[in-house]
């Protein structure tokens, strides 16, 4: 969709006091692609955001590393950005150190984009790697310093993450979660454990899972 200089200027000056990440460069304030035009048909959304999350090596070798991840998010983000979309890449291979994914990286960059969301905008969070859950039935989602025997010191609490998502101003809120064990529709057998957890904290906020066995 495309949005006039004068409107693109209010925005930014609304939210230029705002704690606003690195990852966001002045060139990427752009509410509209590069070819003058957007993918997308006029909805009513103001500015659309999306974070692309993907885990490709990790610590723990209770987790074995994911192969596909890192282009899977690269494929996303060039398409993202084609349908006009600001977009944080988090990826194991990245080169600076703050845009890889782990936990610390991951909250902040969330919180920072729920941050700059206003009323008419759209947050779409993309996450690629492993999910888990602990002694006690809660879910994860397991960045790349996450370890099994401290999920709820090193991973991301599932519920919590949704909550902050439930409570950002956005007008559209899409969770994407592509992690081992979190596909549905693989009947009764094996729809337990993670996956159940993520349809039954799907409130709020629109989450998609699909994944295999890895």
């Amino acid at each position: 969709m495309k949005h006039t200089g004068a409107k693109k200027s209010k925005r930014y000056k609304l939210n230029r006091d705002k704690t606003v990440s690195d990852s966001f460069s002045n060139s990427q304030f752009q509410k509209e692609n590069t070819s003058g035009h957007s993918f997308l048909p006029d909805t009513g959304i103001q500015y659309r955001y999306a974070l692309l999350i993907g885990v490709t090596k990790y610590i723990d070798h209770n987790y074995q590393d994911l192969h596909n991840t890192r282009n899977d998010v690269q494929v996303l983000e060039y398409l993202f950005k084609k349908s006009g979309y600001n977009v944080v890449s988090l990826h194991s291979d990245h080169p600076e150190p703050k845009r890889t994914p782990t936990r610390a990286n991951i909250l902040h960059e969330m919180r920072n984009l729920i941050n700059l969301l206003g009323r008419g905008d759209m947050l779409v969070i993309y996450f690629g790697g492993h999910g888990d859950i602990n002694k006690t039935n809660s879910a994860f989602l397991v960045p790349s310093d996450g370890r099994h025997l401290s999920l709820g010191e090193s991973a991301i609490n599932l519920k919590e993450f949704k909550n902050e998502m439930i409570a950002a101003q956005a007008q559209v809120k899409i969770l994407f979660i592509d992690a081992c064990h979190s596909g549905i529709g693989r009947g009764s057998n094996h729809q337990t454990g993670f996956e159940k957890l993520v349809l039954l904290q799907s409130n709020g906020t629109a989450t998609l899972a699909a994944s295999l066995y890895n």
